[in-house]
């Protein structure tokens, strides 16, 4: 075991020239060689220093609150020292440096919070973020960068399993944007230089069977429209059409505008806001029809209010599946499938940056071995 003495001290030679006050630092000594100090932003009089006792002298205006913060400070160092001694890890003074640059003791949730907004522009993205580092913050309150280990990671899961019910893939989700922040906190440099994902298994996501809307169930939520129903659910099943007709995310028909991508009202052409892709789609009867109501009617709602929305629409039209916005483009790639379009068409239609994400869809309808089984086994 290394020998090993944490302690306070001030620094004379850097008293203020306005009041005579000193920086109280805490170094630490391993083998009996300085390693590393750092401020604990704390000042004092040097006369109001105990030397011997290092600690500020009794009587001394907030000599209670100043000692309990040197103490506290010195007591988080130990813990991470008995921790690594635990493991039997052998100290660095590399190490040691690092466990008090102050990026280390940073807020984890303030440095995502702040991420969050500087590097993303997407409002369900800002919103889903922005989730992640609440639910992070109900686990436990004041997450430094620090505190984030193989054990901290451990129990983060086992809570969103055990105690949120969370599926797989939502927490996969969960430690993939813990994981793109904790990368971005290395890139910036003097935060933290190991990513304690780097030896964590977070798993992998499971691509889970895709729900999509039939053409006699799309054809129930048009006649819903049919119906004297409430303006906001109205809106809703328009919506939900036009992603199934259009093929768009959810954020991206938050972001249609008609005057700005119908063009020469022949086309529909727009950047998606998750890839970036560009999507060209000719105007077909369907796609023009809900397009009357979508033109007149911006989308003001979140997903969340959106799909508890559409529930009640699947209902009144005995459609039982679970509906979400994103039925809507799943349907879109299914009709593709379904109509014979070429996969790479089908690629650019869906704004698919790898055709893999395409192929999904025509792997669920196999046409060729379709027949086969029908011609074959009819008679078996």
């Amino acid at each position: 075991m290394q020998n090993r003495n944490i302690y306070p001290y001030i620094v004379k030679s850097k008293a203020s020239k306005k009041d005579g006050t000193c920086p109280i630092y805490i170094t630490i000594h391993i083998d009996n060689k300085q390693v590393a100090a750092f401020s604990t932003k704390k000042k004092i009089a040097p006369k109001d220093w105990d030397e011997q006792k290092r600690c500020v002298k009794s009587g001394t205006p907030n000599a209670i609150l100043i000692n309990a913060a040197i103490k506290k400070k010195i007591g988080e160092l130990e813990a991470e020292f008995l921790k690594k001694e635990l493991l039997e890890v052998h100290i660095s003074k590399k190490e040691v440096r690092t466990q008090l640059k102050d990026g280390s003791r940073k807020s984890f949730a303030d440095f995502c919070n702040k991420q969050i907004k500087e590097k993303y522009t997407n409002k369900e993205t800002l919103r889903t973020y922005t989730s992640e580092v609440t639910k992070l913050e109900l686990f436990r309150k004041d997450i430094a960068f620090k505190d984030i280990d193989f054990a901290f990671l451990q129990a983060y899961r086992a809570y969103m399993r055990n105690t949120l019910h969370n599926e797989p893939n939502t927490i996969w989700k969960s430690f993939k944007f813990m994981n793109t922040m904790m990368r971005d906190a290395i890139k910036m440099g003097g935060i933290i230089d190991r990513n304690p994902f780097d030896n964590f298994d977070r798993g992998s996501y499971k691509q889970t069977t895709r729900t999509f809307l039939t053409k006699v169930e799309r054809g129930k939520l048009e006649e819903l429209l049919q119906m004297d129903i409430p303006a906001d659910l109205y809106k809703v099943v328009v919506y939900e059409l036009f992603m199934c007709y259009a093929g768009l995310r959810f954020e991206d028909a938050m972001a249609f505008d008609y005057n700005e991508h119908i063009i020469d009202d022949e086309r529909l052409i727009m950047e998606t806001q998750k890839a970036k892709e560009l999507v060209n789609i000719k105007l077909f009867p369907k796609l023009r029809e809900v397009l009357i109501y979508v033109r007149e009617h911006p989308l003001s709602t979140t997903n969340q209010e959106f799909n508890a929305m559409l529930k009640v629409a699947a209902s009144m039209a005995g459609i039982e599946k679970k509906l979400t916005a994103h039925v809507g483009r799943h349907s879109f790639g299914r009709m593709l499938a379904e109509n014979g379009v070429d996969i790479k068409k089908a690629q650019k239609l869906l704004g698919h940056r790898d055709e893999r994400s395409t192929r999904i869809y025509f792997h669920l309808l196999d046409t060729d071995v379709d027949k086969e089984v029908d011609s074959k086994l009819a008679s078996v």
